[in-house]
């Protein structure tokens, strides 16, 4: 996405706004208060704007995989933006409720992987846009890049971008970017029952992926 007006940068702010945070985990202080410097961190990283639409009314600190369904996301630099109010609520208008525990990612909307992996594209090229060091502001940990390959099932992507060192929210976008395992499997059986049988129905990934990628 391109930007009219460069959103100039202040590290030392920035800076200031991660050492509390880290302060603050570090000696365990409540969630709640931790959720609030992390908020903080996060609209300040981000210029005090919406990355998506660069608005400056109603901003918040938004988790691009939801704290209900990656709990150990809860204060990763790399899994929050700021959107606006307008921004944000588009994010959550299908589903913003807990999962059930047997559930699949997105199942009633709210994870939309696609949408996962454009929030991710839009922090990385702002990060890349205002010079600012992607590692350090942007950070996600091993056990959360882990996360999202298990639900995308492509640890390849990790270990590829990891060796050309490629940045942690960019090997977080192309996790999100590539469809899982499953549709590729389940469009391989379609496209083969087609050609076998002249089976003319839709394409449907939950009728054939085999079982034990749908578990």
């Amino acid at each position: 996405m391109s930007k009219q007006v460069k959103q100039e940068a202040n590290i030392d702010t920035i800076k200031m706004h991660l050492s509390r945070l880290k302060n603050a985990l570090r000696k365990k202080r409540s969630e709640k208060w931790c959720l609030q410097l992390w908020s903080r961190f996060i609209k300040e990283r981000d210029g005090h704007r919406c990355v998506n639409c660069e608005s400056k009314m109603g901003i918040q600190a938004h988790h691009i995989l939801r704290k209900v369904v990656c709990p150990l996301g809860m204060f990763e630099l790399g899994n929050g933006i700021t959107l606006c109010n307008t921004c944000h609520k588009k994010v959550h208008e299908a589903f913003n409720k807990r999962p059930e525990q047997e559930e699949r990612l997105n199942e009633r909307g709210g994870d939309d992987p696609d949408y996962i992996a454009y929030l991710y594209g839009l922090l990385a090229d702002d990060a890349k846009e205002r010079e600012l060091p992607e590692n350090e502001f942007y950070y996600l940990s091993d056990i959360v890049l882990d996360f999202f390959n298990w639900y995308q099932g492509y640890y390849e992507i990790t270990d590829r971008l990891g060796q050309l060192q490629s940045s942690r929210i960019r090997i977080a976008h192309e996790i999100w970017r590539v469809a899982p395992i499953e549709w590729y499997t389940a469009l391989g059986n379609w496209s083969l029952k087609v050609l076998m049988t002249g089976y003319d129905g839709p394409f449907d990934p939950q009728e054939f992926a085999p079982p034990h990628l749908l578990g």
